[in-house]
């Protein structure tokens, strides 16, 4: 059973809050609102909210001016402190499942996970030898985390609805046969969904539209040199000697460049290990396609950089087939909401 409800999804990342508003129906989503906005200093580490009052009185603020009046409310998020594995259990039925989990999660999580809150989903049904099993997708958020989104979406008169992680949201998006960019997502092919933000990149791999792995790398646009950053010119200064900079910052140019490569160089490597450990882990696995995402998405070069050193097809995602995005909305930056938008996918069983 779908749910049919207009519900207001708020992504707070380390350098921009995304709001958006819509609805998911008959398996299309409609976009009514869509809104970003910096998100204050020291408001938020790592997916943790830091500081509520700030937080509060911008997306309050953002909410007024734009007469966004929905109350129900989805929060999407990443951190490095939520803990993912997979299951395998017996294909039984639900209830039985569910008193199998409670058992398993204890084996698989080394921690208190009277410290977490634990979601999970049911992925597809595999056969090992002449079993079938469940595999199943297993999150645990610590539960301060929770307990201060909760807070801060009360805090605004709003009704929390349900709390999500990216990697989650994205895949919810990513159905067989999808169109992307006005193109088909054979059912063949193996896609890597590549969200390369400010302060992580998260690699998804996607399968006839299952997930299928998915890693967080505390790497990101953060790691891209601001050359006119006050601080940044200080320390160049200091270590290069140099005492001021041409008009044309000449010798700054040259340095943002080798530090931008650097730091690519970097995303590429990791990106990499992920690639060859998914494919290491049956003789099956490939990667057919790349799709870029993010706000990083739009360094100028990225896409072919991606292709070139993988030798995969990349592409920005620019359009989705079963996305409707209202005409009024204006300076949308598709890759820059896909995980606000995904949260608003709520099916039965979803995390």
């Amino acid at each position: 059973m779908m749910l049919q409800q207009r519900l207001m999804s708020i992504d707070i990342g380390t350098d921009r809050i995304k709001i958006v508003v819509g609805k998911f129906s008959n398996n299309r989503i409609s976009i009514d609102h869509a809104v970003s906005v910096q998100t204050p200093p020291n408001a938020i580490q790592d997916g943790q909210v830091t500081d509520i009052s700030k937080l509060k009185d911008i997306i309050g603020s953002v909410l007024r001016e734009h007469h966004i009046q929905t109350k129900k409310v989805v929060v999407t998020l990443e951190s490095t402190s939520i803990i993912t594995r997979e299951l395998y259990l017996p294909a039984v039925k639900p209830k039985e499942v569910l008193a199998m989990l409670g058992y398993e999660i204890q084996q698989y999580f080394p921690t208190t996970l009277d410290e977490y809150v634990i979601q999970h989903k049911e992925l597809e049904i595999v056969e090992e030898g002449n079993l079938k099993k469940i595999r199943i997708a297993v999150a645990a958020l610590p539960k301060m985390i929770v307990q201060n989104y909760l807070e801060l979406i009360k805090s605004l008169g709003l009704k929390p609805i349900a709390l999500d992680i990216h990697s989650n949201a994205i895949s919810k998006l990513f159905d067989e046969n999808i169109m992307i960019n006005s193109k088909t997502i054979q059912e063949h092919q193996t896609i890597a969904l590549i969200d390369i933000g400010y302060a992580n990149i998260n690699v998804n791999i996607m399968d006839k539209g299952i997930p299928q792995f998915n890693r967080l790398l505390t790497i990101g646009g953060k790691d891209i040199p601001d050359m006119f950053n006050a601080d940044l010119m200080d320390m160049v200064e200091k270590k290069m000697g140099l005492s001021h900079f041409s008009d044309e910052h000449g010798p700054l140019s040259d340095l943002a460049k080798d530090l931008t490569k650097a730091a690519i160089d970097g995303w590429l490597e990791e990106i990499q290990r992920i690639f060859k450990y998914y494919t290491s882990r049956n003789p099956g696995n490939k990667v057919d396609k790349i799709l870029l995402f993010g706000g990083y998405s739009n360094l100028d070069g990225i896409r072919e950089i991606m292709e070139n050193y993988f030798n995969i097809p990349a592409s920005k995602i620019e359009s989705i087939g079963k996305l409707r995005i209202n005409n009024r909305i204006t300076n949308f930056q598709l890759e820059n909401n896909l995980n606000a938008i995904g949260a608003i996918i709520r099916r039965k069983a979803s995390v």
